[in-house]
């Protein structure tokens, strides 16, 4: 991946290592809390494809409640990526609304 003439390789403990805003080789620290956000992420991601053997009811309720946590995370995640002056990540977020019905 390559943004502001930053390459990153396209794996995820890469990523981890470049945005890390305590790692001394980070290559484009970010702000704690955005840091923090996409740890919330990746850890829910892993959750969700992991999960399958838990009880289905409580398997979704757990998710639901990642979900939210998720939902969180994007926002403050936007928020960041905002005051850098990239276009909002809000957009793509709300093809994902689950609300109940």
């Amino acid at each position: 991946m390559a943004e502001n003439e930053i390459e990153v390789s396209p794996s995820h403990a890469a990523l981890r290592k470049a945005i890390n805003p305590q790692g001394r080789q980070s290559k484009y620290p970010v702000k704690r809390h955005c840091y923090n956000s996409y740890n919330v992420l990746y850890n829910a991601a892993q959750d969700a494809r992991y999960t399958g053997f838990i009880d289905p009811k409580n398997r979704t309720n757990y998710l639901k409640s990642r979900f939210y946590k998720c939902e969180r995370a994007i926002k403050s995640i936007d928020g960041y990526m905002k005051s850098q002056g990239y276009n909002s990540l809000m957009p793509i977020q709300q093809e994902f609304e689950f609300e109940e019905k």
